[in-house]
Parts: structure tokens; C-alpha cells; sequence
């Protein structure tokens, strides 16, 4: 009897660490509606008499456009005759995890920031931010039995469990079909080589089909949700041995477009790649073969998990899903494989569905996206949709068949005719993801709050140091210097020519033998009437002035280097530094491509030689320091010691005459008054600072007011100059320091996590440990692989050789539109280089031309309005464009005030077709 009371203590303190543990596990809101109740509000009573159970079926890198679906007759029989197929569905980015992210949370790429399959990918943002808010936490606590079978996620590293899966059997890292590792529910196993024990696609068809009947046994009452997320037809493309012969001599991929190559109306890579060679084209035979021969295999598991449900008379009650993360291309536009493009063979994929409410063989042509997948089961479910979701379920579609089928002439339900599709990664100097990972702010964010408060506002304002402006789309800071006053003069002596400095030298020389005898003479110089009136070849000592000024005289001689003149032309364009520090050059330079890319290439070849000299000087002042010789005692310094110059440049002269030029010539003004040089009659010397009604005269000051004055300006002092206190206005940062210094020094004294450090370095070895492998099959910007005969380890074999292939570029980063509707079939894309591209595939169904040519401004500034808003849209409701009608425009902009054309002004600058 003293044991039961001990064993009730022990069994309540079990049970409050159990309630303990599962309340710190992140959960998603439950809710508030029973799913039977709810259906019943919605008058679908009759639907379900229990909630259905859920069985996704999603392959990797499956396509349309090269016709794999028509190899795959089991799954056709079973969804496609006895469901629904959409034949408009696609993915809104084409790459793995980006794609595999957005259909888990049901939201598109900029609002989960997976933008690549490294970046982020499983990362410590993803698992804190974004994994416990999946659809599988939703079912899970609606009740659901989940589980998860096959890939997941590049990255997944195999160290936990995600929230919400009852039943978990991973694939840690990439697809594989044999040598892989698996998390299984929280254990790491290895699998081998054996077909029978270890090939992943049928060993996730019979973990599941176990798991729906222990499901079904242990609680017959519960639904169960489970997915399948096959590794076919991802590389590396090995078949079950008893496919290995099939499929021999496919050519369905060969469609429009294959090999066509270069497209020079196309983004970069595009126009960089070449056609493929007679190997690279036998490549893409034996690949499309290898690739059905996988899928086989899912046609077995889908066959296989319809047969359990039809025993168990479940079938009836179950909703089975068939899809794809993203398409494929083999030899389109050159390109030998892959993904990652815009075009309809990498972003269609498969989308079957059979269920309750969907009455078969019906071929629906709604566009259905990836998004839509996760609020389509919380559908099902009866669990309310979450707001932050982008997509929409595609069960009204389906509430009243007749309307689909249209047989009634009813009208249809309104859907989506516009969608997203967006991909890569922001360069570094763009980028926002990194800082997102990390928790901090980029800086152009932090700069746009800075330049919302008032202090920073353009134009600028009296007392005000620094303003925002745009330069090239981009915020930037910039001090504060204040336009001239109209109607408010500083008049000043006309500056006489300058002498020459050989001239000067002369004159100074002749001066010291001749006339100044020890005393302390200022010299004034006389321009002689030989400088005037004619060109001296030795003007100067620098020999490429001289070459400049022999060409000027030689103007029909070629010369073969940067500075050559056109021949005939004894004029050539120049540009100008001005004193504020701004360059106008001649106008022919804006307009003439030739004379801008002489300029240029004039100025390379300047800057190098004075490097080059520069060097020089730098290596003799290097051996003087190494050869000093030691001073001998009683040795006295010379009074004056004379070094002579190594070689002089333009513009080199002592500064002795400098100053006395600049004594000469300078006229000192305010900052707020506008110069006008008159003759010296003109000048009132009795008044040289006389001020009367709006002009004021001025005169050259000595050197030591000069040097007190550039002092004070140095070091930001106000001093007790009149003229200063008034034109100059009070700066809110004394140490002239900018307004982000201190922004910056934030953000680079955030401490990085522990885990996220270690994240990043094993992804920096393991890019390394890739580049050192490709050995010379690595180009900068390039996305490149090498195949060889030992890729493939099962049959066939590839036996020619190897080679080299680059199948995608870094700058392969974009934005696009793609419109479906009963008038309109055609895709818009903005790509990060600038570049715009424009299909119409009601008349071009295989995307070969870009017409951006011949569409009309407005529509452009209509299309980019749209896409802004795209890009930026957040929850169903902003991110599902109604049917567009005239007014859209309009509409649009009275929702978002003026930020869409001030966001067409930053983006679409520079922009070219």
C-alpha cells in the first residue's frame, strides 16, 4: 500500500515534465473552429463524414515541357484519370530548397528569404523563424498524425527533428539513391549499396505505407498527413535494376529551342553559351534516359501507397497530391542542364489530384503555384489559413464542378491570372539576406530610416550639414553645399594668362644673377610674345606631352596606342575637373560611343605610367634608405642643399611658385555669392570689401589671413570672421564625421552566434574542397560541373569521356511576371544586370525571341508597377492580383501613393532589352 502513493507522485511529476517539454516546443495557433463544424458553416457537410486523410507525393526536378509525365502510366491512371490535373501549374522560383521552403510555408521567396540552395537553407534563421510555422505544425495540432519521408532540404544536416512530425525519416544533405544518410525520428543511419535494402525511393514507400497502417491501428479515428519527397529524377540518376534497359534512344526533350544557341537577344549566360558538341548532345540523350528510368520507381511507390489505401478503404476518404519543386531543362538554349531559368521548362511542373470533392478526369487551367500547396491542406484539414500566408487554397475551385466544367454557362469563381516568379541571390553589396540571417539590418535599410527624419532631407536647409540624395537608384549621404544666391556678386579682377612655368623658371633665374642682389625681391613676370603667339615643343619635360603635342601637329600619322588621334582631326574631346571637385566633358563624349572609349582608354594608359613612375620613385627612395652612409664627425651641414628632381610630370613645380600664383590669381569670396571678374579699372581699391546693394567687391588677401582661414575651415571652427558666421551654417556632426560611421561600427560590433559561425565555415571548406575538385573546370561568375565516366555507377554507363559544361552564372538573378488569362499569355522579367526580356507565348509558346522591342512605354511602366508590387507583397490578399482591367493602374497607385514611381525611378534606370 506505501508503494501506490509513491508510484502516483512519480507518475505526475513524469507527466508535468512531459506537458513541460511540448509546451516549449514552438506551435503554431490552433484553431478556432472544429474542422467538422467548420465545413459544416461553409455548407460542405455532405463532403466529409470525418476529416481526410492527406497523402503529398513531391519529386525532385521533375518537368512538363519534356513530357515525363507521359512515361509514368500508373500515376496517370490513378490521379490524372481519377482526378484532376492542372495544366497551368508552376513553381515561383526553380531551385531546390528555395522552391521546397515555399511549399512547406506556403509563402514566396522574399518573405521566407531562402534565395538560394546554400544561403539560409536549414540555416539557424530558418529553423528559428520560419520552420515552426510549416503546415505541419498546423495539422499536427489540429490533430493530424504527420509524417515526412525523403528529402527535405539541401542543407539539412540531420541534427534534428522539425517541429511538427510525428513520424520523421530525413535525408540528410542532397538526393541520393544509394551511399546516404537518414535522421530517423532524432538516429542517424547509414545505408549502402544494396538495392533491396537500401534504394531510397522504394525505402520511402514502404516507411510510409508501415506508418499509415500502425497509424490506423493505434488510432483509428485520427487523419493522417504524410508526405513522400522522392529523390527522382535528381541526379544522380540511378534507376532500379529492372528499368536499366528502358527507355533507349528518348528524343522527347529534343522540343523547340534545343541547341539553339547563342541567343543574343537574352540575358548574359545565354549569349555567352555556345552549341553543344556531338558529346554534349549524346549526353542529353542518355541523361533524359536515366532520368524516366527513376521515375519508374515513384510509379511503383504511387501505385503501391493506392493499393494500401483501396485495402484498407481508405481511399475514399483520402486526398492524394502529386507534384514537383521545380522543372528541368536538357540542351534548351544551349544549355546542357538544369534549372534555375524563368523559362516554362524549369518553373512548370506536374500537379495532380484526387479526392472526395474532385470529380475525375477533369483538366482544370487555373494557375496553380507551390504556394498554394500548404493553404490547400489546411484546407482540407478545416484548419483556418494563416494571413502570412501568400498562396490560396485550390478547394473552391472545386466546390461546385459544374462551374469548373462550365456546363451550366454559370460564371467561373475569380482566380489569379498573375504571379511572382523571382529568383537568386542579392549580390553582397545588395544584400539583405545575410543581414536578415544574422538579425541585424543591412545598410540600405538603416540609410532609408536615416533619411526619413528631417535633418537629412533634400534640398538642404540653413544649419543643415548633411543630406540624402539618389545616385543610381541608391540612397546617399551627402554634405550640404549651398546654391549661389541670385543677384548676390563677389566681383573680382579678371584673371590675366598664366605664364608658362619654363617661362617663369627663366625669368626667375635671370632675376636672381641680375637684379635682386641678396634682398628680398618679389618677382612679377611678363608673358613673353614668343609663348603667346606659338606653340614650344619643350613646354614641358614630360615625354608623353610631348608625344601628345607631335600627334597634334601630325594629325594624319597613325599611331598605334591609346592616344592616337582619328586621322584628319586635329581636335580630340576633353574633360574637366573643376575646382568643386565635378567633371563636364565635351559634349561628342555623351554622344559618341568612339570618342567616350578613347577618352577612357587615354586615361588608363595616364594613370598607368604615372603609376609605373610612381613605382619607381618608391623603389630608388627604398634603396637610398638601405645605402645611408654614416654621418663623419664634425661634419656641418650646408646651408642650402639642392636636390635635383628624377624626372618632372605635368604639372610639377616648386611650391614657392605655387603659392606665389596662387597669391597672384586667388580671389576669395563667400560660399553663397556668385563671382563676376571685371577689368581692373572696374575695382574700387580705396574699398576693396565695399558692400552696396547686391554686390560686394573683393580683393586677393595676404598669405597669413589665406592660411588662418583654410585652417579654421579644416578643423570646423567657427572663428570671428563676419563673413563665415554668415554663409556658414551650424553642423550637427563637429568632427565632420557622416551620419552612418556610427551605424556602421554597430553593425560590425554585433556578435556573431557560435552555431553560425561554425555554419559558415563549414560551407566556406566545403566550397573550396568543390573549386579544388573542378581543378580547371571552374570559371569566375560560372556555375560549372565535369562529368566523367565514373559519374554514373549504375547502368548504362557513360564511355566517352569527359568533359566540361557551365550550366548557370551568378548574375542569373530576376524578377518576372507571368500572366495566363483568356486574351493574355506572356512572361515580363527584370533581371539585376539591367537587362529586360518580354515573351508573347500566344504567338512564341517556346519563348526563342525577346519582343521587348515592341512593347509600348505605357504598358512597360504598367508591367513594372505591377511587379514592384509583387515583389513586395505580403499575405494572400497583396500577393493574388485580381483579373487586370484598365483601371489597374490607377487603382494601384491610388493603394500605394507615389512609392511605385519613385521605386520606377530608382529600378529602372539603365535598364535595357
Amino acid at each position: 500500500m506505501r508503494i501506490l502513493p509513491l508510484l502516483v507522485i512519480i507518475c505526475t511529476v513524469f507527466g508535468s515534465l512531459v506537458v513541460d517539454a511540448r509546451n516549449k516546443r514552438p506551435r503554431a495557433p490552433r484553431s478556432r473552429l472544429l474542422p467538422i463544424m467548420r465545413h459544416m458553416e461553409r455548407g460542405r457537410a455532405n463532403r466529409f463524414k470525418t476529416r481526410p486523410n492527406i497523402v503529398v507525393f513531391i519529386a525532385d526536378d521533375q518537368d512538363v515541357m519534356l513530357n515525363s509525365m507521359a512515361y509514368m502510366p500508373k500515376t496517370q491512371r490513378i490521379l490524372a484519370q481519377g482526378g484532376a490535373v492542372f495544366n497551368n501549374s508552376f513553381v515561383t522560383t526553380p531551385m531546390c530548397c528555395p522552391s521546397r521552403s515555399s511549399i512547406l510555408t506556403g509563402r514566396y521567396v522574399h518573405n521566407h528569404n531562402v534565395f538560394t540552395n546554400n544561403e539560409n537553407c536549414s540555416s539557424p534563421y530558418w529553423q528559428r523563424t520560419h520552420e515552426p510555422y510549416t503546415f505541419a505544425t498546423y495539422l499536427s495540432n489540429a490533430g493530424y498524425r504527420t509524417g515526412y519521408f525523403g528529402k527535405y532540404l539541401n542543407e539539412y544536416n540531420g541534427s534534428y527533428v522539425p517541429p511538427g512530425w510525428r513520424e520523421w525519416v530525413g535525408q540528410i544533405r542532397n538526393s541520393r539513391y544509394y551511399n546516404y544518410k537518414v535522421n530517423r525520428n532524432g538516429l542517424k543511419f547509414k545505408h549502402g549499396y544494396s538495392y533491396e535494402r537500401d534504394y531510397f525511393t522504394d525505402l520511402i514507400a514502404n516507411d510510409s505505407v508501415t506508418f499509415f497502417k500502425l497509424s490506423k491501428q493505434t488510432f483509428p479515428h485520427r487523419p493522417v498527413a504524410m508526405v513522400l519527397a522522392f529523390p527522382a529524377p535528381h541526379g544522380p540518376e540511378d534507376g532500379a535494376p529492372q528499368y536499366s534497359h528502358m527507355f533507349e534512344n528518348n528524343t522527347d526533350h529534343r522540343i523547340r529551342g534545343y541547341n539553339k544557341a547563342p541567343n543574343m537577344d537574352k540575358h548574359w549566360i545565354l549569349r555567352w553559351t555556345q552549341e553543344l558538341d556531338e558529346r554534349e548532345l549524346a549526353f542529353t540523350d542518355m541523361l533524359q534516359q536515366k532520368r524516366l528510368q527513376t521515375l519508374q520507381s515513384v510509379d511503383d511507390a504511387v501505385e503501391k501507397v493506392y493499393n494500401m489505401l483501396r485495402d484498407m478503404e481508405q481511399l475514399e476518404n483520402t486526398y492524394m497530391i502529386y507534384t514537383s519543386d521545380h522543372g528541368y531543362h536538357l540542351g534548351q538554349f544551349g544549355l546542357i542542364k538544369g534549372k534555375s531559368f524563368p523559362y516554362d521548362w524549369d518553373t512548370r511542373v506536374p500537379y495532380l489530384i484526387r479526392g472526395p470533392s474532385v470529380p475525375p478526369s477533369t483538366v482544370m487551367s487555373q494557375i496553380v503555384l507551390n504556394i498554394d500547396l500548404a493553404p490547400t491542406l489546411l484546407d482540407i484539414a478545416g484548419v483556418e489559413v494563416p494571413a502570412q500566408m501568400d498562396g490560396n487554397s485550390i478547394m473552391a475551385l472545386f466546390e461546385n464542378s459544374s462551374d469548373v466544367n462550365n456546363k451550366a454557362g454559370k460564371k467561373k469563381k475569380l482566380w489569379r491570372d498573375t504571379f511572382l516568379l523571382e529568383r537568386g541571390k542579392i549580390p553582397k553589396k545588395l544584400d539583405r539576406t545575410i543581414s536578415r540571417l544574422q538579425g541585424k539590418l543591412p545598410k540600405v535599410v538603416l540609410l532609408s530610416h536615416e533619411c526619413a527624419k528631417e535633418d537629412y532631407q533634400s534640398p538642404c536647409k540653413p544649419g543643415q550639414a548633411w543630406e540624402c540624395i539618389e545616385v543610381g537608384g541608391m540612397l546617399r549621404m551627402k554634405k550640404c553645399k549651398f546654391k549661389k544666391h541670385p543677384g548676390r556678386h563677389c566681383v573680382c579682377r579678371k584673371k590675366e594668362p598664366t605664364v608658362p612655368r619654363e617661362e617663369r623658371r627663366s625669368q626667375r633665374n635671370f632675376l636672381k644673377d641680375h637684379a635682386t642682389q641678396g634682398r628680398d625681391f618679389r618677382f612679377r613676370f611678363i608673358r613673353s610674345a614668343e609663348v603667346i603667339d606659338e606653340v614650344q615643343p619643350a613646354v614641358s619635360e614630360n615625354p608623353g606631352y610631348k608625344i601628345i603635342l607631335k600627334r597634334a601637329a601630325n594629325p594624319g600619322k597613325d599611331w598605334n596606342d591609346p592616344f592616337s588621334f582619328p586621322q584628319g582631326d586635329q581636335s580630340f574631346p576633353k574633360c574637366f575637373l573643376f575646382p568643386n571637385n565635378t567633371v563636364k566633358c565635351d559634349n561628342v563624349i555623351y554622344e559618341s560611343y568612339d570618342a567616350w572609349k578613347h577618352q577612357k582608354q587615354s586615361l588608363d594608359a595616364q594613370i598607368a605610367r604615372l603609376k609605373g613612375k610612381l613605382d619607381g620613385l618608391k623603389d630608388i627612395r627604398g634603396h637610398l634608405r638601405k645605402t645611408k652612409p654614416l654621418e663623419e664627425e664634425g661634419e656641418e651641414e650646408t646651408e642650402e642643399s639642392f636636390i635635383p628632381p628624377i624626372f618632372t610630370a605635368v604639372g610639377d613645380y616648386e611650391e614657392e611658385e605655387e603659392q606665389e600664383e596662387d597669391e597672384e590669381e586667388e580671389c576669395v569670396c563667400a560660399d553663397d555669392e556668385e563671382v563676376v571678374y571685371v577689368d581692373d579699372e572696374d575695382v574700387d581699391e580705396e574699398r576693396p570689401f565695399y558692400t552696396s546693394g547686391r554686390r560686394r567687391y573683393a580683393v586677393a588677401r595676404d598669405r597669413e589671413r589665406r592660411s588662418r582661414e583654410r585652417e579654421r575651415e579644416r578643423v570646423g571652427s567657427r572663428g570671428g570672421d563676419r563673413r563665415q558666421k554668415l554663409t556658414r551654417p551650424p553642423n550637427p556632426h563637429p568632427q565632420g564625421e557622416h551620419p552612418m560611421k556610427v551605424i556602421r561600427q554597430g553593425i560590425k560590433n554585433i556578435k556573431v552566434t557560435p552555431e553560425e559561425r561554425e555554419e559558415r565555415q563549414k560551407k566556406k571548406e566545403r566550397k573550396q574542397m568543390r573549386r579544388l575538385q573542378m581543378g580547371s573546370c571552374n570559371l569566375e561568375g560560372l556555375n560549372c560541373f565535369e562529368h566523367n565516366n565514373e559519374h554514373w555507377t549504375v547502368p548504362p554507363y557513360w564511355t566517352r569521356g569527359s568533359f566540361c559544361a557551365c550550366i548557370n552564372s551568378n548574375n542569373n538573378t530576376y524578377w518576372c511576371l507571368r500572366t495566363i488569362n483568356a486574351t493574355h499569355n506572356f512572361m515580363y522579367c527584370e533581371f539585376i544586370t539591367g537587362f529586360v526580356e518580354y515573351f508573347d507565348l500566344t504567338v512564341d509558346p517556346y519563348m526563342l525571341h525577346n519582343n521587348i522591342k515592341r512593347v509600348s512605354q505605357p504598358m512597360l511602366d504598367q508591367l513594372h508597377d505591377q511587379l514592384v508590387i509583387l515583389r513586395q507583397c505580403e499575405g494572400s490578399k497583396e500577393c493574388t492580383p485580381k483579373p487586370q482591367n484598365p483601371n489597374m493602374r490607377n487603382r494601384h497607385r491610388r493603394r500605394h501613393g507615389k512609392d511605385i514611381r519613385d521605386q520606377r525611378k530608382k529600378e529602372w534606370r539603365g535598364w535595357r532589352g
